[in-house]
């Protein structure tokens, strides 16, 4: 039996089993369309946050970030909240 909603470990996800058969695992090196999971290294070459990215019509060329599972419902944020303040 497959798992039946996503999970977050931190930075990484474990994805439901409807939204692991629906995902393009190559994300950074092609231009298909459909839901794609990017593995996201950072300047240290240490793990960065998952994330999962929507590519279909006029964003084909620039994805979108999914922030929640269109199976299962389930959040999928990885990212942490920028913080925008005006300070005089």
């Amino acid at each position: 039996m497959g798992k039946s909603k996503c999970l977050v470990y931190g930075n990484k996800i474990e994805p439901c089993t409807a939204l692991a058969k629906s995902l393009e695992h190559d994300a950074e090196y092609t231009t298909r369309k459909g839901l794609l999971i990017y593995k996201i290294w950072n300047e240290n070459l240490t793990r960065g946050p998952d994330l999962v990215m929507l590519r279909s019509g006029e964003f084909s060329k620039s994805p979108v970030r999914v922030s929640f599972c269109p199976f299962c419902g389930e959040s999928l944020k990885t990212w942490k909240k920028e913080t925008t303040s005006e300070q005089d």
